[in-house]
Order: structure tokens, then C-alpha cells, then sequence
């Protein structure tokens, strides 16, 4: 069960391709993160993948507002804000 400052896990990021295991995106103090497999829980990240050579590129404000404006389309017809 997760306490108030760390959530369970949202996604598992992987390169767009070749597949390849990226990080999984988890909340910490509320706010969303990368977990990358070196212990480190990045912010943002912008490199190559080490299984292609392909751009990666993951930043915590766009995937926050991907998902708001996600679940703002989602809402029912009518809704108030």
C-alpha cells in the first residue's frame, strides 16, 4: 500500500523503436517522475536508447499535461470545471 508521499508505478516507458526497457514512472512527493534502472528517479530525460540509437525524450510537465488534458476530454458532456 502507498503512503501519502510515494505512489504505485503509472507506466513502463520504452523506446518507440526497438522496445527496449527505459524507466517506469512513478509518483514521488506528489509529483511524477522517472525510475530509470541505475536507482535514479529523473525529472527529465533526453538521450539516446542504448538498445538502437534512437532519441529518447521524457520531461514531468508534459506527461502531467498530456494527462490532464486526457482526462478533461474524457469528462461527461455538461460537466462544470
Amino acid at each position: 500500500m502507498a503512503d501519502d508521499l510515494t505512489m504505485p508505478a503509472l507506466e513502463v516507458l520504452k523506446c518507440r523503436a526497438c522496445g527496449h526497457y527505459i524507466g517506469t514512472e512513478i509518483y514521488v512527493e506528489r509529483a511524477i517522475r522517472l525510475h530509470l534502472s541505475s536507482g535514479v528517479d529523473a525529472y527529465a530525460l533526453h538521450g539516446e536508447c542504448a538498445g538502437c540509437g534512437a532519441q529518447v525524450h521524457w520531461d514531468a510537465p508534459s506527461v502531467t499535461f498530456r494527462r490532464l488534458m486526457y482526462h478533461w476530454r474524457k469528462r461527461p458532456a455538461g460537466a462544470e470545471i
